[in-house]
């Protein structure tokens, strides 16, 4: 992700590391005045950051959130603990000044975006987990469970959609566009679960 001509990355992965790089340069920056900031606790090994209103947001796979100013890297709170421990590979998505978290436990944490770390709400989905990142589209979310893909909005609350599709286990939720969601065909090897696209199908579900 990028502002103001800066590009945020971040691994979580051996040697974790969080960086604010000037986009424009070359070759090897390590040490160099390109690196404008970085942080080496509480980052990300699955989710992706969230940026937004100069503040940037990562979330652990553990559970732990940590806001940071975007420009000089200077932390409003770090890995601060959400209500319990959790389990996380959905990324967080930022909506009307809101942080949404879908954790593998069937919790949605949903917390205040600014500086000071503020939990408003959790909702228990009891007997769900989520690995798929919650997507938002005219008011709505969707939530793409273990079975079941759900709609939640303020006039219908909730409903589900799974009978509208295959089996929701074999497809990645991938967009939302012009009234419609495009779901993805996951592949299976002997090794796992893949998403690289072959030998996969797209498809398509009007809502």
């Amino acid at each position: 992700m990028t502002q103001d001509g800066v590009v945020y990355v971040m691994t979580g992965f051996r040697d974790p590391n969080l960086m604010a790089i000037k986009l424009g340069r070359s070759g090897d920056l390590t040490g160099s005045d390109a690196v404008i900031w970085s942080n080496k606790r509480g980052n990300s090994y699955t989710p992706s950051p969230v940026l937004y209103d100069n503040k940037l947001y990562t979330l652990t796979d553990t559970g732990m959130l940590s806001c940071y100013n975007a420009r000089t890297g200077a932390p409003y709170y770090q890995m601060a603990r959400l209500p319990k421990p959790y389990s996380f590979k959905s990324s967080p998505i930022g909506v009307n000044g809101k942080l949404y978290m879908a954790s593998e436990d069937g919790d949605v944490v949903v917390v205040k975006m600014g500086e000071k770390f503020e939990v408003l709400s959790t909702n228990t989905m009891n007997d769900e987990f989520f690995v798929a990142t919650p997507a938002v589209v005219d008011g709505e979310m969707f939530l793409r469970g273990q079975n079941t893909l759900y709609c939640i909005s303020e006039n219908t609350e909730m409903r589900m959609l799974e009978r509208r599709m295959l089996d929701v286990r074999f497809w990645m939720l991938v967009g939302l566009a012009d009234g419609s969601l495009f779901l993805r065909r996951r592949c299976f090897s002997m090794r796992g679960t893949s998403n690289w696209p072959w030998p996969s199908s797209l498809h398509t579900v009007e809502l």
